[in-house]
């Protein structure tokens, strides 16, 4: 299985200009998000991803005369990040009945995608990368994978220390 991470850069059309492919208006723009992390398994069925969201926005930070840049972070929302959005998958056929393509897709690189997730179950993935670190969250999306596209088990959630 292929494992891949990819960062996503954030976005702050409030304070600079657009530079989103959609550009901005003055009655509609596309406001602050933190860039994300994304942790994908690709296999010949498709794909699993976890998601993380984190609070770095960009910033405009002007050098000292000893070139040090303070790091900003909205204090407000701090507590909160990093945050785990979707544990989901990216399908080259559909998952069920009636499930309908959402389009191009840049993870599978294929015109047509059927795509599900949860931020609910990422909860599952974010604990294990806090609690037990990289490899094992590489080993619970591969088992994700084989729950999704291989009628598996939901893959269990080691605790900290465990063996």
């Amino acid at each position: 299985m292929k494992r891949e991470i990819k960062f996503y850069q954030g976005y702050n059309c409030m304070d600079f200009p657009c530079n989103c492919d959609k550009k901005c208006t003055p009655d509609n723009n596309h406001g602050i998000q933190g860039m994300e992390i994304g942790f994908y398994v690709i296999e010949e069925k498709g794909a699993v991803q976890f998601k993380l969201s984190t609070n770095w926005v960009p910033y405009k930070s002007i050098p000292s005369k000893t070139g040090y840049r303070e790091v900003r972070l909205k204090k407000q929302c701090a507590d909160m990040f990093p945050m785990p959005t979707n544990l989901g998958y990216h399908s080259k056929t559909p998952m069920y009945e009636g499930h309908t393509s959402c389009g191009k897709c840049d993870v599978l690189n294929i015109d047509e995608c059927y795509y599900g997730g949860s931020v609910l179950n990422a909860s599952d993935a974010f604990y294990v990368l806090v609690n037990r670190g990289e490899e094992e969250l590489w080993k619970f999306l591969e088992q994700y994978y084989v729950y999704m596209f291989e009628n598996g088990k939901y893959p269990k959630v080691k605790e900290y220390g465990e063996k």
